[in-house]
C-alpha cells in the first residue's frame, strides 16, 4: 500500500511537468514523436517540473507574500506518504491551493514557451529549441532557415512547399508532382504525405519508350482533392521550397539560357530519402 502511495505521489510531483510538455506541443508543434530513450525523456519530464516548482515558488513569494502556504506539509506529505496524519483538512487545503498555482503556472509556461519559439523564430537559429523530428522542418520548409543552411538554400520566405515523389510500385516506378498539404509521422520518422493539384508521370513507361526520355511535360493530371503517398512506398522526394513574390527569378536562376513559358517550377536540388537527406 505504501508503494502505491508513493508511486500516485510521484506522479503528483510531476504533473506540472506533463501539463507543460501537453500545452507547449501543441498547434504547430503537435506532429512531434520525440526519438529519445526514457532515461532521457524521464530526465527532461523531472527537471522541467522541478523548475516550474522552482518558479511557482519564487512568484509567490514575491508577488503574493500574503498567500500563506505551509512548504513544510508539502514536503512532508511527498516524504511520508504512509502517515495518515499528514492527511487532514488543512494539509489537503495547502496542497490544492499550490497545486491550483502550480499546474496555471505549467499550462501558462507551455503556451508562452511555443509563442515565442515560434513568433522569435528561435529554432531556425538554436539547435536546443529544435524538434527532434527533422521531417517537421524539412515539409513546412523551416529546413531552408536554419542557421547552418543559409548557404545551401538561396530564398528568403518559404510560401509553398513543391514535391517530386518517386513511388516504386510492383512493376512500375511512377512520380507524383504536387504541393505539400500535410503528412503524419510514427516513431520519429515520416508515415504519409499528402499532396494537391496532383501530377503523375509512368517512369516504366518512358523506359519502354525512348522518345519520351526526356520529355518534361509527359505529366498526367490525377482528379480528386488529395492524393496520400505511403511512406513505405517512397524511394525518394525532391522538395523545392518556393518565395512566390520571387517565383520569375528562380526560373530565370534555373534555365538562365531558356527560360520555359510554361509553369515549370525548379527544383532546388535537394533529394530526400525515406531514410536520410541527402544533396544531389
Amino acid at each position: 500500500m505504501e508503494v502505491a502511495e508513493s508511486t500516485v505521489l510521484i506522479l503528483f510531483f510531476l504533473l506540472p511537468g506533463f501539463f507543460f510538455n501537453l500545452f507547449l506541443y501543441q498547434g504547430t508543434f503537435e506532429r512531434t514523436e520525440l526519438k529519445k530513450s526514457a532515461l532521457e525523456q524521464t530526465s527532461a519530464l523531472l527537471a522541467t517540473t522541478v523548475l516550474i516548482h522552482l518558479y511557482t515558488y519564487v512568484t509567490i513569494l514575491l508577488f503574493f507574500p500574503e498567500w500563506k502556504i505551509n512548504y513544510r506539509s508539502l514536503v512532508s506529505l511527498f516524504k511520508e506518504a504512509s502517515n495518515k496524519s499528514l492527511w487532514s483538512h488543512e494539509y489537503l487545503l495547502d496542497t490544492s491551493m499550490y497545486y491550483l498555482e502550480v499546474i496555471s503556472q505549467a499550462v501558462l509556461g507551455g503556451f508562452a514557451f511555443r509563442l515565442i519559439i515560434l513568433r522569435f523564430r528561435l529554432h531556425r537559429r538554436i539547435r536546443f529549441f529544435r524538434l527532434a523530428n527533422r521531417w517537421y522542418y524539412i515539409l513546412t520548409g523551416e529546413v531552408a532557415f536554419f542557421r547552418e543552411n543559409k548557404s545551401i538554400y538561396d530564398i528568403e520566405v518559404c510560401d509553398i512547399v513543391y514535391v517530386d515523389i518517386l513511388v516504386k510500385l510492383v512493376d512500375k516506378n511512377i512520380i507524383y508532382r504536387g504541393f505539400v498539404m500535410d503528412h503524419l509521422l510514427r516513431e520519429g520518422t515520416l508515415d504519409a504525405i499528402s499532396i494537391q493539384h496532383v501530377t503523375r508521370r509512368d517512369m516504366t513507361l518512358e523506359n519502354d519508350n525512348k522518345d519520351m526520355a526526356g520529355d518534361d511535360t509527359i505529366f498526367y493530371s490525377l482528379p480528386g482533392t488529395q492524393l496520400t503517398v505511403l511512406a513505405k512506398d517512397i524511394s525518394n522526394i525532391n522538395i523545392t521550397y518556393l518565395d512566390l513574390d520571387n517565383i520569375e527569378d528562380i526560373v530565370a536562376k534555373a534555365f538562365p539560357d531558356d527560360p520555359p513559358k510554361s509553369p515549370t517550377i525548379p527544383s532546388h536540388g535537394i533529394v530526400y530519402t525515406t531514410t536520410s537527406p541527402t544533396h544531389s
